[in-house]
């Protein structure tokens, strides 16, 4: 994931709460990887060292948030990370908040101090500037989410969408089933209407076959994650 359009990227997604293999991980050819606060083994005291394990090898670092939470998103911006994903968006309010809590003024109103994020002050004008250039993604996993995704991109505050696949199939009645027909059309609703506000769209995809990952690219997605890591731990094939 980066600012650049129309390049298409691959990231990995974390839940497994060892810095070791999170280290191991980032050191392939993923474009960024995305820590999975909401449903993986962290707390905040352990989440730091996977971040950082991420940073030591220079690969864009995001995390999904467990919710919504202005002050739970303020302090994961300062350890460091380079955005969020947040989780089932459902409205333009929503967005607003978050965006607050994730840039300072004037874009925004997250609060200033020395934290991990800018080295505890030993860079903290650099910081500053960088921080412009943090990503908000919101994760669409509802009917709601769906029914609104036009008035949510329409605030223009987003840096792109990402689909939660598993969640909004049980939205829409039929939980880790993707082939009703209800799901597929939701789906090409979605990315149509990215497609129309010119904003990227992203998937989780969990299939490990390469033919797969390649449709799905095809598809018009401009980013996916791929897999989790205990997934690529257990069963491992590469790009």
């Amino acid at each position: 994931m980066n600012n650049k359009k129309n390049k298409f990227t691959v990231g990995s997604w974390i839940q497994c709460s060892n810095a070791n293999s999170t280290e191991l991980i980032s050191k392939n050819n993923f474009s960024w990887h995305c820590i999975d606060f909401e449903h993986g083994v962290y707390d905040f005291s352990n989440i730091q060292d996977i971040i950082r394990s991420i940073k030591l090898n220079k690969k864009k670092c995001f995390v999904r948030t467990m919710s919504k939470n202005v002050n739970e998103i303020s302090k994961l911006m300062d350890m460091g990370i380079d955005g969020v994903f947040i989780p089932k968006i459902e409205n333009a309010n929503e967005v607003r908040e978050i965006y607050d809590a994730i840039y300072y003024y004037p874009k925004g109103n997250r609060g200033v101090a020395y934290s991990r994020s800018n080295v505890y002050g030993a860079n903290f004008k650099k910081y500053l500037k960088n921080s412009k250039k943090n990503l908000i993604i919101g994760m669409i996993e509802s009917k709601v989410g769906v029914d609104n995704l036009k008035s949510i991109l329409s605030c223009k505050l987003l840096n792109g969408i990402f689909i939660g696949p598993y969640d909004l199939s049980s939205s829409l009645g039929a939980p880790g089933n993707f082939k009703t027909k209800k799901f597929k059309n939701t789906l090409s609703n979605i990315l149509k209407t990215a497609k129309e506000f010119k904003i990227p769209c992203g998937i989780h995809v969990l299939d490990k076959k390469l033919k797969n990952y390649k449709k799905i690219k095809k598809e018009g997605y401009s980013f996916i994650a791929y897999m989790t890591d205990s997934i690529i731990i257990s069963n491992y094939k590469p790009l």
